[in-house]
């Protein structure tokens, strides 16, 4: 069977761990309602934004871009928006609609990233329309829990634009990828 090698405990998959660590306590401290722990989670909020972009530059700059990260990465980010999405959906009415189509766009690219991996025994990299994607996602989320009425309808549909745009981006991406596995790298 197929296993992720190299590096796991990098200076960048560290930052992509802290980044799933810390929704948590985010979401924890929103729930509770108080205005002293709401405002520790939006800082922490936009720790995990920042994070998302900092990770793979730092990954990219330093030469340490690995497997795990090209696994890690992304998981987290889904873990991050599923949270987040469902929080916002309870708490912030977040339409039902727009969370499926966002959840559902992530749930089949771990699908096809998975069989992907079995075919071609190493994972797929990111691509920067998918990272795009997840940060007009974060912020927009961002826009429902600071209530921000005058652009989150706006960058909502931004969202789900993006959302449909980069999926079916990697529905081709993957559909090359599964036809050809060896002929294309991480394009």
């Amino acid at each position: 069977m197929s296993r992720v090698k190299g590096p796991f405990l990098t200076i960048p998959n560290a930052v992509t761990i802290l980044r799933g660590i810390l929704v948590v306590p985010a979401i924890y401290l929103w729930v509770q309602g108080t205005p002293s722990g709401m405002s520790i989670a939006i800082i922490l909020g936009i720790i995990i934004i920042a994070s998302d972009i900092f990770d793979g530059y730092i990954a990219r700059k330093t030469g340490s871009v690995t497997d795990w990260g090209k696994v890690l990465d992304p998981l987290i980010d889904k873990f991050c928006i599923l949270a987040v999405v469902v929080m916002a959906v309870i708490y912030k009415g977040f339409p039902l609609y727009a969370a499926i189509i966002i959840v559902g766009r992530d749930v089949l690219i771990v699908l096809a990233g998975v069989i992907l991996f079995k075919k071609r025994h190493k994972p797929s990299a990111a691509h920067p329309i998918g990272k795009w994607t997840a940060f007009i996602i974060a912020v927009t989320l961002l826009s429902y829990f600071l209530d921000m009425d005058s652009i989150k309808e706006y960058l909502l549909i931004l969202s789900l634009i993006m959302v449909f745009i980069s999926g079916g981006f990697y529905f081709f991406r993957a559909l090359k990828m599964y036809r050809e596995p060896t002929k294309y790298g991480d394009e």
